[in-house]
């Protein structure tokens, strides 16, 4: 299944990807980066949008492998799987949270 992401509109200063929010809903700050590195983007999201377009944008723009990537944040209570299905607002992420991506550069 291929979502489009024309959704997304960037803002260069500062950087910050955007998603125009529903009517009446919350919009969530997060940064999204590779595990080990200072560089991240920041996107602009709903509360009730599915991470599933900011994971893809981000791989995406980074030329990365979304088959090959994996996405955690540090919750609460450890280390979570970031599930594209689910929201923010599901995984209860705040303002500000960091989500790492791991990728898997084996070749098989």
């Amino acid at each position: 299944m291929v979502i489009p992401l024309m959704f997304f509109t960037v803002m260069y200063s500062p950087a910050l990807i955007s998603q125009p929010p529903a009517i009446g809903e919350m919009q969530i700050n997060l940064k999204v980066g590779l595990f080990g590195t200072d560089h991240h983007l920041m996107y602009l999201i709903g509360g009730s949008t599915p991470l599933e377009y900011l994971v893809l944008d981000y791989a995406d723009r980074t030329s990365l492998f979304y088959e090959n990537t994996k996405f955690r944040y540090n919750a609460e209570n450890g280390w979570c799987h970031v599930d594209p299905k689910k929201t923010a607002d599901v995984l209860e992420m705040e303002d500000g949270d960091v989500i790492y991506s791991f990728t898997d550069f084996r070749i098989l």
